[in-house]
Parts: C-alpha cells; structure tokens; sequence
C-alpha cells in the first residue's frame, strides 16, 4: 500500500504552474493559508491515479482556458473539507472553480464564491460522481448552471445553499443534462436567477429532471 503524503501550510503559496497529483496526497492548514493562481495558472490536476484530501484550505484567483479554473479532477478523486474556493474562472470552458471528467468529488462544510465559467460556475461534472454535504455557493455564474452542470453523472447534495448564483441560459442554480441524477435533500435555493428564462431555481424544480 502506497504511503500517503501530508502537507501543511503555514501562509498563502503563490503559484506559477499547476500542482499535478498523481498519487496519495492531504493538504491542510491551521490557519487557512490559500493556494493562489495569481489570476494567471490553474491551481491543482488532479490525475487519473491521484487521491487529494484538502482541510481547511482555501483556493483562488486560479484561471484555466478551457477546463477548471482552479482545480482539474481527470479521472481521480477529490475531497474538500472546510475550504473555500473563490475568484477563480475558466475563459470558455467548464467549472469555474472545478472540472471532474470520470472522477469522484466529496464536498463537506466548504464555500463556492465569486467563480465563473462557460458551464457551471463552480462545478462541472462529466461522467462523475458527487457528493456535497453543508456548502454554501453564492455569487456564481456561467451561461449555463450558474453554480453547477452535470453529464451523464450522479449528485447527492445535503443540507447546502444555493444563494444569488446566475446563468445568461438555463439553470441558475443547477444544471442537469441527460443521463444525470440529482438528490437534493434539505437545500436552501435563494435568488437564483436563469435570465433568459426568467426562473428562479428551486429543489423541485430540479428534482423534475
């Protein structure tokens, strides 16, 4: 069995390139010390062998092309625990603060602020799995899935909020396309807002897809 690497941070690292994570690897801070993209650099792939645990981490001003703005999920796993993800985007692309293609996301106690994209403002799924429990994502936006969209994958979200989170198309809040399954259960969804379709985002209205 592979032996897991640990890291602390003490203070903010400015980062000049992506930190790639091909293996067993937690981050944490006591202080909530930030891996900042500088609004230059994606902050983290994560690839198909790798396994990264955050704590009380914060990530942002990560700026990516075409996918994940801070962190890039391809095919490996990802747990966020007590962070914050915010200020980050993708300039024509998918998830504004995190891409997940055939990976698996676990989301607890963590915040989404301020993030943008092409499709899903915080998050987008392709052919993944998630699970969120007590998050908060507010001030997000995309064209499409203010906060999150979702392809052929599955979402058990618990217990989080979805609050002034905006799409130009469809989807404020949550976006679910074909072949996904979403669960929301005890949600709170506020002043979501589709614009072209003048509809706020509830948890019945995305239960219906």
């Amino acid at each position: 069995m592979e032996v897991e690497d640990v890291v602390s941070l003490a203070s903010d690292i400015p980062m000049r390139s992506a930190l790639t994570v091909s293996k067993h690897l937690s981050i944490s801070s006591e202080t909530g010390a930030a891996l900042d993209g500088q609004q230059a650099v994606q902050v983290i792939v994560v690839e198909d062998d790798g396994d990264l645990s955050l704590d009380n981490v914060a990530i942002k001003y990560g700026r990516s092309e075409t996918m994940g703005g801070a962190v890039a999920v391809l095919g490996g796993t990802l747990e966020l625990f007590r962070c914050g993800v915010f200020n980050s985007a993708v300039r024509q692309g998918g998830g504004g603060a995190i891409y997940v293609a055939q990976g698996t996301l676990h989301v607890i106690d963590s915040t989404f602020y301020d993030n943008s994209a092409s499709t899903g403002g915080v998050i987008s799924l392709d052919n993944s799995a998630m699970t969120m429990s007590g998050c908060t994502l507010r001030n997000n936006s995309a064209i499409i899935g203010g906060a999150i969209v979702a392809r052929a994958s599955t979402l058990d979200v618990v217990g989080s909020a979805f609050v002034k989170n905006t799409a130009e198309a469809l989807g404020g809040a949550i976006s679910i396309g074909l072949r996904s399954r979403l669960v929301a259960t005890s949600c709170h969804f506020a002043d979501n807002e589709a614009r072209s379709s003048a509809r706020n985002e509830t948890c019945r209205d995305r239960l219906k897809h």
